[in-house]
């Protein structure tokens, strides 16, 4: 290429340039010869760019649209809801190949209402979720969120400290004169804190929420209260490491996971200083010591395991009836656009919680997904599915949430690393 361009421009230039002898050609330098080497490759990777995006793109971006537009025609066409919800999945699919070329607002419309589609189909509600907290420092990680009616307490996993924000208005302000971490308080010691619960109003130790060390240190912490520290009385079995906390009715529960057992303490005023019960009085479920969270209802004991399966185990009050556990518990989706299945499908869940009466529901919470399910407790069916909203004013950051919870008021909160949101409209 080269070799001809120069002889092309050897044979041009004399005819551009005076000169007494035509036969003569026109020698360039070598350097000039480099340049042009160097830049015509340029402007043709140039051009040949600018065309592939300007129509290369577009070419492609109106074929995967057109496919969308096709599988929208066939899932207003069907009639069965399993195969209407996999059309448009189809619309789906097609629209994210178009959208990595370019989004428009026909692509926009086309997935509010596939998406809207869907959710009717499985039955999805979307919620509206705005930040909940002012205020609340940088450089925290949530771990887990336990609330009241007027309170967010929030476990920082990198400090192994509890914070707190007070109800202010339509929102919630932290407060920054709350003291709840490791330390001496009255000549006790307690270590990082690595679970929390909320306490009742009415408790001997004036708190509202209750934290724990790995060794069975707890600290009872209030706004405007001084922290006050007590012990668990150690098990006929030492703890290896306190893993997981449920409290119900005055009754608490301490998961022990790597020494395969929950120990069960009786309170007065929310103290727990008498010697614990072993939940399970004989055999324990298998892989117990990969149980991450636990909840309680009345006497049914629910464990969620690392692998996102789920178990129940419902206390025997008779010393000749042993504790029964189902592991693991089938959970099912009637719905018929499900397939007879299930819609949760491959979400791991890493979050359980028991929501409040009259409407108690088991809440899963499948971080990745951003999703929380709600089961019914004994039967199990899934009830719905709760989603943050994408078409609001306010569009949750993609990435896995780290902890939710619930109040009274069926206000649902949710955690994503340093940040709390809330949705007042939760069922």
């Amino acid at each position: 290429g080269n070799e001809k361009l120069k002889a092309g421009v050897d044979k041009m230039l004399p005819r551009l340039l005076p000169n007494e002898d035509e036969d003569v050609s026109v020698r360039l330098p070598g350097w000039v010869m480099s340049v042009i080497a160097v830049i015509i490759p340029v402007i043709v990777v140039t051009v040949a760019t600018l065309v592939y995006f300007r129509f290369g793109r577009d070419m492609r971006y109106d074929t995967h649209f057109r496919q969308a537009e096709e599988a929208r025609a066939v899932a207003i066409s069907k009639e069965d809801p399993l195969a209407k919800r996999t059309a448009w999945e189809d619309v789906l699919t097609a629209l994210d190949m178009a959208e990595e070329r370019k989004v428009t607002e026909d692509t926009q419309l086309l997935r509010t209402e596939a998406e809207g589609q869907i959710d009717a189909l499985l039955n999805i509600l979307r919620l509206g979720f705005r930040p909940a907290i002012n205020g609340l420092p940088r450089g925290i990680r949530i771990k887990s969120i336990a609330v009241n009616d007027s309170e967010i307490f929030i476990l920082d996993e990198n400090n192994g400290e509890v914070l707190r924000a007070y109800l202010a208005g339509d929102g919630y302000q932290f407060d920054d004169s709350f003291t709840c971490r490791a330390g001496t308080y009255g000549g006790k010691s307690i270590g990082q804190l690595v679970e929390i619960q909320i306490l009742p109003k009415a408790n001997a130790m004036s708190a509202s929420v209750l934290a724990f060390d790995q060794e069975g240190g707890l600290i009872y912490c209030g706004g405007n209260a001084i922290p006050q520290v007590l012990y668990l009385a150690q098990p006929p079995v030492a703890f290896k490491e306190i893993t997981a906390v449920s409290l119900q009715s005055n009754v608490l529960y301490v998961l022990d996971a790597p020494s395969r057992e929950v120990w069960v303490y009786g309170g007065q005023g929310s103290t727990f200083v008498n010697l614990p019960t072993a939940f399970f009085s004989t055999e324990t479920p298998e892989q117990m010591e990969t149980v991450v969270d636990l909840s309680i209802n009345d006497t049914d004991l629910y464990l969620l395991f690392s692998d996102g399966h789920l178990a129940t185990c419902t206390y025997s009050l008779l010393d000749s009836v042993p504790t029964r556990c189902v592991n693991p518990v089938k959970l099912v989706d009637l719905n018929p656009a499900a397939g007879g299945g299930n819609a949760f499908g491959s979400a791991l869940f890493t979050n359980i919680q028991i929501s409040e009466p009259p409407d108690a529901a088991i809440l899963l919470m499948a971080a990745d997904a951003q999703s929380i399910f709600r089961f019914s407790p004994r039967s199990y069916e899934l009830i719905n599915q709760l989603k943050p909203s994408s078409t609001d004013e306010y569009t949750l950051p993609a990435i896995p949430l780290t902890s939710m919870a619930t109040n009274v008021n069926h206000v649902l909160f949710i955690a994503q690393e340093d940040q709390i949101y809330m949705a007042i409209d939760a069922p």
